[in-house]
């Protein structure tokens, strides 16, 4: 299963999930506070979390 993120505001989600090739587009006003703990950046600036190396995904096909 696979999430990805189309949206750069945190407020107004749009994303697209694959699951056994199956892929889902959500472009509505659900609630992903859930999902936020599975992102792999942060989106509140910290300057702890801003001097951590870049996260880069393993398979960037």
């Amino acid at each position: 299963m696979k999430l990805y993120c189309l949206s750069a505001h945190p407020n107004k989600p749009c994303s697209i999930l694959t699951f056994k090739g199956t892929t889902i587009m959500l472009d509505c006003g659900l609630d992903m506070t859930s999902a936020l703990m599975f992102l792999p950046l942060p989106l509140v600036y910290s300057s702890r979390l801003f001097n951590l190396p870049s996260w880069t995904p393993r398979n960037t096909t």
